[in-house]
């Protein structure tokens, strides 16, 4: 028989409501943070892609004496070395080290763009100034000059010549003869994306990849943008 006095305790609706909103508030706490740690795992795996990179340059530069191809056939060199199925079809791709697990925009093959102009060269119909249609000698690239770095476009355009941006408020000192608008999207920031928690992942000429924020590559830190001149 049972006990009459014994009755067993049920939440309230007040109760229940404390719980979800503290289950609720654990949630909105841990997100954040779970997500930083994702983008986090996802900016090791993109340095990862461009190191791959830089070991294909390197052996790509001891089978040329050092030339660089152009920025239009970067793609095939990576391909080419890496022997993907994307070469074999007679795509511009590199197969997954030309991915970032972090890149959203599925439109296109790379996520990452070749330093025009100060590196790269690029012959063709926008008319690049005097000596700057062909790519330079990979030896002679300054160790801290950027060659290759997370991009929305397949291009990082040298900003000495030109810094593209929505808003010339970003960029101190500049106006509308040194930075304007042009295709945001893809090349806001001259191409540049940092989408690793505010920095881009960024190649250098001894296969090193280093984080750089937004504003170290506008305010030109360590001279990333390197020199236009051919040495």
């Amino acid at each position: 028989m049972c006990n009459p006095s014994y009755r067993r305790a049920a939440f309230t609706l007040v109760e229940l409501l404390v719980v979800i909103g503290v289950i609720a508030l654990l949630i909105s706490m841990l997100l954040p943070a779970l997500n930083k740690a994702k983008e986090q795992a996802n900016m090791v795996a993109c340095a990862s892609n461009l190191r791959q990179q830089g070991l294909v340059l390197h052996m790509y530069a001891n089978d040329t004496k050092g030339q660089l191809p152009l920025a239009d056939n970067y793609g095939y060199v990576l391909a080419q070395y890496w022997n993907t199925d994307e070469f074999k079809a007679g795509l511009n791709g590199g197969g997954k080290f030309s991915w970032c697990p972090s890149e959203r925009n599925e439109y296109g093959a790379f996520s990452y763009g070749v330093h025009v102009l100060a590196v790269f060269g690029t012959p063709g119909s926008w008319d690049p100034p005097a000596g700057l249609d062909k790519s330079r000698n990979f030896f002679r690239v300054p160790q801290t000059t950027l060659i290759v770095s997370d991009s929305r476009s397949s291009w990082i355009l040298t900003p000495r010549r030109w810094l593209i941006t929505l808003n010339t408020d970003d960029i101190p000192g500049a106006d509308s003869s040194t930075a304007y608008n042009f295709n945001p999207t893809e090349f806001q920031y001259n191409g540049f994306s940092p989408r690793h928690n505010g920095s881009g992942n960024v190649l250098y000429q001894d296969a090193s990849v280093r984080p750089v924020s937004l504003k170290s590559f506008v305010t030109n830190d360590d001279d990333i943008w390197g020199r236009l001149e051919r040495p």
